[in-house]
């Protein structure tokens, strides 16, 4: 019992102060009003407007706007970018499982899990990326070659019972391949990556949720 009272007080100081960011701050949307619900209780522990479609279309063309300084980076610079998140995750695991478990009312051992997958998820695509790369044909004299090139902005959805950890395995490729992004968050399950943001944009300085 002292644990989870412990996990709950710890939780609802993590709190994110908006569901939006964009340009490496909180965003203040003009949507309808959502609220964050502790699962155990049933309690309103946070209540925020959500994004509308004048929201989503600053997070747009902010994003078109950092993806051109961002697909400059080499592979190599990304990859290392992503990495760094990954330690600044694993730094605060026990913050962002706090997090999850006020969420989505998970056991806090199960929290940890989906954080350590996270982890996990961004230093393989921060690894693997630095070695993607096009290809060279030699063709007697004359050569041809493939050259892998970002899309744009990606848009990514976010699901309600495994938040933190999809929005590692949605953001890390996205980003890796040199793109934008605007995510999505489920408007039932938001705090914990909203958290994520400040992790991701010490490092991914372009990057918008």
């Amino acid at each position: 019992m002292i644990r989870h009272m412990s996990s709950f007080t710890r939780s609802l100081e993590l709190l994110p102060l908006s569901l939006n960011w964009i340009e490496n701050d909180f965003y203040f949307g003009t949507g309808k009003g959502l609220s964050a619900v502790n699962k155990a209780t049933g309690k309103v522990v946070l209540t925020t407007n959500s994004a509308n479609d004048t929201d989503v279309d600053v997070a747009v063309q902010s994003a078109q706007k950092a993806f051109k300084t961002f697909r400059q980076l080499t592979p190599s610079e990304r990859g290392n970018l992503i990495l760094k998140a990954a330690s600044l995750l694993e730094e605060r695991a026990t913050d962002f499982a706090h997090l999850e478990t006020l969420d989505t009312g998970k056991p806090f051992y199960e929290s940890e899990m989906d954080v350590g997958t996270g982890v996990d998820a961004l230093r393989f695509i921060g690894g693997i990326i630095q070695n993607y790369h096009g290809k060279h044909y030699d063709d007697g004299g004359n050569f041809g070659y493939t050259s892998r090139e970002p899309l744009g902005v990606i848009g990514c959805i976010g699901p309600w019972n495994y938040p933190l950890q999809t929005a590692c395995w949605k953001l890390a490729p996205a980003l890796a391949c040199g793109n934008s992004v605007v995510y999505k968050v489920s408007n039932i399950e938001f705090s914990t990556c909203n958290d994520l943001q400040t992790i991701l944009n010490q490092i991914l300085y372009n990057m918008i949720i």
